[in-house]
Formats: structure tokens, sequence, C-alpha cells
């Protein structure tokens, strides 16, 4: 309503398009550019502008300005957390590091904690690692493990999100299960028990025993 009535959006150098991104509300991101907020590589990569992306680069897929490369690489984790997989492949193919950590993770485990499925099978495929340990110490199953207790219908996670399916993908690409996990399972109060049951039955069927 407020836009309609011609409101501005209050800045043009994509900061509420990134805020928006930052705090869960991907849809929030891609109104504001429905209604004309200026986008950078930032958030072209957030919303999945995949033809704005590309303006920043030059036809051998170098970025025309070196100064854009912090919003390259937090673009990065926009686009695996919210699942815009072509841009995911667009920067993997212009040189991005699959295992690179922005902000204390890897591009899998922002894909994993999103809930991502396609983004997931494409990095996975293009050689990133399931072992890789984010700064909280957590590898890429663990950090699934963390988005199930920390999901929310509201946030940036919601409550939806098929994480059995998302540890399905996981285990069957190899992912370690870390000693203990069962318990685990068994002692947190954090998980739902509808959801507890189908991830013990994946992590034991995959060979955990403890």
């Amino acid at each position: 309503m407020l836009f309609r009535s011609g409101a501005g959006i209050g800045s043009d150098d994509g900061s509420p398009i990134v805020s928006c991104l930052a705090n869960g509300r991907p849809e929030s991101a891609e109104a504001l550019v429905r209604f004309g907020a200026r986008l950078n590589l930032e958030g072209a990569c957030g919303v999945g502008r995949l033809d704005v992306v590309k303006t920043y680069f030059n036809e051998d897929k170098k970025l025309k300005d070196e100064s854009n490369r912090v919003q390259m690489e937090k673009g990065m984790m926009w686009a695996c957390e919210f699942g815009h997989t072509s841009i995911v492949e667009f920067l993997l193919d212009a040189g991005f590091e699959a295992d690179h950590q922005v902000e204390g993770m890897a591009g899998l485990h922002w894909a994993v904690i999103g809930a991502r499925p396609e983004t997931i099978h494409l990095l996975i495929d293009r050689g990133a690692s399931l072992e890789n340990v984010n700064q909280y110490g957590g590898n890429v199953l663990n950090a699934t493990l963390w988005a199930v207790i920390n999901c929310d219908p509201v946030h940036r996670w919601p409550g939806t999100a098929d994480y059995p399916k998302i540890i399905e993908i996981l285990l069957q690409a190899g992912a370690r299960i870390m000693p203990g996990v069962i318990e685990w399972l068994a002692a947190t109060n954090e998980i739902p028990e509808e959801k507890k049951g189908p991830i013990e039955k994946l992590l034991k069927k995959f060979g955990a025993s403890s």
C-alpha cells in the first residue's frame, strides 16, 4: 500500500534488500525489487536475478570490478541459502571455490540449512566437501541437525522444510555420521517427537548405532 502510494524505499545502495535477506525475508526482498529498489551484486544473488548478476562480470566470467568480491561472496551465501541454483552454478563456473566459507560456513552448510535439495545436489556434484567444518565445529550433517532444532515457521528456515529428505541426500552422498548422534537425538527435547522418528530411522539405515 505504501509503495503503491509513492513511498520511497529509503536507499539506492541495495541495503534494504540485503536487510530483508539477513532477516529471513526473501519474499520481502523480492517485493522491494518489484517496487523499484536498486539491486547490487549481493542482492541480485539473493533474489535470484541472474540477469543482473551477469552484468557484474566480463564475458570470461571474471568480475569487472574486484571491489565487488565481498558482495559476490555474500551473494553466494544467500543464493545457497535461498535456493537460487542458477546463481550458484554461475558463480562456481566463474571460479568460486565450492568449499569457501562466508561468515563461517560454506555454501553446502547454507544450502542444507535452507533445505534446498537442487542446490545441495549441484554443490555435491561440483565437489563440495560433506566434511567441511564450519566455524561452530559442525560438518554439513551437523548443520542440518542444527537447522531441525532452529527452524521457525515464520522465519528464514520454515518449519515445513523437509529436513529428513536433506539428511537422506547427505547420507546417500557419503556424509559421515558422528558417534553418539542417536543418543543425542533421544536426549534432546528441542526436536519434536514426530521429527525424531524419521531422522533416527535414516541415521540407523546408514549405519548409526550409538
